[in-house]
């Protein structure tokens, strides 16, 4: 009787050579950082998108409060004024793109920018000075109280120097604006404009 032991194949018993093993994990390791590379920049333009719907969403509040002639807002921050006071006449709503550290004197000048005058968010609310940020003023009798305010998300997001406006006052009843123009919105290599037509159209692209 034959006592053979029967051998594997040979391309059985032949393994990964340490080479292959290391080109393998390099390859994997190459596409992990090109996927999450992908994922930041996708990520923050995402940050971007959503500033702007928001600060689109908060042109569209002040332009509806303006046409319905409400002298107090539908929705308003805790603590703030909201409304105009009894003996002053409401005359609109206005949303304010301010530059950081905006303090009660209005916003310092940024070179190629004209910051608004009459931001208040950063003497009632706090928040943080190294970022642009956005506000809801309701106006009355010349007056402006403060309504809403955001904060941008990141000092990477501005509002760029080629905008043409950053204070948007509309009327009450005819929704008409003081300071129609441009918002472009800049960050993470995004851009976004936001625009305000002389007959409160707004739009972005």
């Amino acid at each position: 009787m034959c006592n053979c032991v029967r051998k594997r194949p040979e391309y059985l018993q032949k393994g990964f050579t340490l080479i292959e093993l290391i080109v393998v994990f390099s390859i994997m390791a190459m596409l992990s950082v090109a996927a999450f590379a992908s994922f930041v920049s996708f990520s923050n333009k995402q940050v971007v998108l959503d500033t702007v719907a928001n600060m689109k969403t908060m042109l569209y509040t002040a332009r509806s409060q303006s046409l319905s002639q409400s002298n107090k807002p539908t929705q308003c921050t805790p603590g703030n004024t909201c409304a105009c006071p009894t003996g002053q006449q409401f005359s609109g709503y206005q949303v304010l793109f301010c530059c950081p550290v905006c303090t009660g004197g209005g916003c310092p000048l940024i070179p190629n920018v004209g910051c608004p005058m009459g931001c208040q968010a950063r003497n009632s609310s706090g928040g943080n000075d190294n970022n642009e940020h956005y506000e809801l003023q309701i106006m009355c009798s010349g007056n402006t109280y403060l309504v809403d305010s955001k904060d941008m998300p990141s000092t990477q997001i501005d509002v760029n120097s080629s905008s043409t406006t950053r204070s948007v006052l509309f009327q009450p009843l005819t929704g008409l604006v003081t300071g129609y123009g441009n918002i472009v919105v800049n960050g993470y290599g995004t851009t976004k404009t936001l625009t305000v037509s002389q007959t409160g159209v707004i739009s972005s692209q």
